[in-house]
């Protein structure tokens, strides 16, 4: 006896095939294989192992720009006050430091050309501003490089001059 939906040879009086599993209960026994007789193969409905479909779509991953907060703490300490704020993005603000502290330090270098005893307390007050001023713009540095990384993380690229960041 041959199964009538695979075509292989089985055991007479059976009700399952033992090569495909069909049910022979409801064919006929005694079928004979003929020359004509082709028997169906059922090819897998995919081509490779199982994967998971995406819910929805995703973009192919791009590189997103980071600024790290210790280079910008470092530009704007050893190489230029300000080129810290530039970097992260803030070139107004990194300009601002630049010139603000330039004047400051010129106005420190006038005083100390022309220092005479009653001047001494202003010219203090003079160095020290532009200390706090220094340390003002080494944290604000670091600060500027942590908030465009986080507007990088929050949006998926980097900020343009209209973003508030």
């Amino acid at each position: 006896m041959f199964c009538a939906n695979c075509g292989m040879e089985i055991e007479d009086n059976v009700n399952f095939c033992s090569h495909c599993g069909a049910n022979l209960g409801s064919v006929q026994k005694g079928v004979t294989k003929s020359v004509e007789y082709q028997p169906q193969v059922q090819q897998p409905s995919h081509s490779g192992p199982y994967q998971q479909p995406t819910a929805y779509y995703q973009p192919p991953r791009t590189y997103l720009p980071h600024k790290s907060e210790v280079v910008a703490l470092l530009l704007s300490w050893f190489v230029l006050p300000g080129l810290g704020q530039m970097y992260a993005g803030k070139i107004g603000r990194g300009l601002g430091f630049l010139f603000g502290l330039m004047v400051g330090g010129i106005a420190v270098g006038v005083g100390a050309f022309w220092l005479i005893w009653w001047a001494l307390p202003l010219f203090i007050i003079l160095i020290l501003a532009l200390i706090a001023i220094q340390i003002w713009c080494l944290v604000d540095s670091y600060q500027t490089a942590a908030k465009y990384n986080k507007f990088v993380a929050r949006t998926g690229r980097p900020p343009q001059s209209r973003d508030i960041w």
